[in-house]
């Protein structure tokens, strides 16, 4: 992503943390981040593609470290984006731009989870479908969380927090033992089959 892009992105979405969307102008997010108004057009062909390009950005360019983490903190760095900018997310999410969030939310999760979740199974013998189904139904929970939250207008970034605390033994807990218990199914069907 070029250094212009984020600059558009980030005038975009402070512009919706403080003005509806209907009200967001391509002479606004110029003016705001001080390009001329070809630079907009040369990235974007209007408001609906600079939008898409938020999420698509967002995921391709989230960096996942390569050091052991834990798995709250594998969701905090996926939805790392929503956390710096949840007033002007929640707004889109209301919109037709709504499918944008999940999907970006949704792969971005599984991409993270799915990383901690293979380091923790790195000595059994686990397939990678095993892998996603279960980062999948973690994402879900999570994304369910934060979809709750947008709904009910509470702030997404403390019923995030408060999940992840209640969930802390759970979290750090469950994976493994279903982990174990995949593994040793596979095991199973492995000698069955014999």
């Amino acid at each position: 992503m070029t250094d212009t892009k984020q600059i558009l992105y980030d005038a975009f979405l402070y512009l919706l943390d403080v003005e509806e969307l209907e009200e967001i102008t391509v002479s606004d997010i110029v003016a705001q981040a001080q390009v001329h108004r070809n630079t907009f057009y040369y990235h974007f062909r209007n408001l609906d593609s600079l939008i898409q390009g938020i999420f698509l950005d967002a995921c391709s360019t989230s960096i996942i470290p390569s050091s052991c983490i834990t798995l709250r903190s594998s969701v905090n760095q996926a939805l790392d984006l929503l956390r710096s900018h949840e007033h002007a997310l929640s707004r889109l999410q209301s919109q037709e731009y709504r499918g944008h969030i999940e999907k970006w939310m949704h792969e971005n999760l599984v991409r993270h989870i799915s990383l901690y979740l293979r380091r923790q199974a790195d000595y059994r013998e686990i397939t990678d479908k095993n892998i996603l189904d279960l980062a999948a139904i973690i994402a879900c929970a999570v994304e369910g969380c934060v979809l709750h939250a947008f709904h009910s207008g509470e702030k997404v970034t403390i019923a995030l927090d408060l999940f992840l605390e209640q969930c802390e033994t759970l979290l750090t807990g469950a994976p493994s033992l279903i982990l174990d218990r995949v593994e040793a199914r596979n095991r199973q069907r492995a000698f069955s089959v014999l």
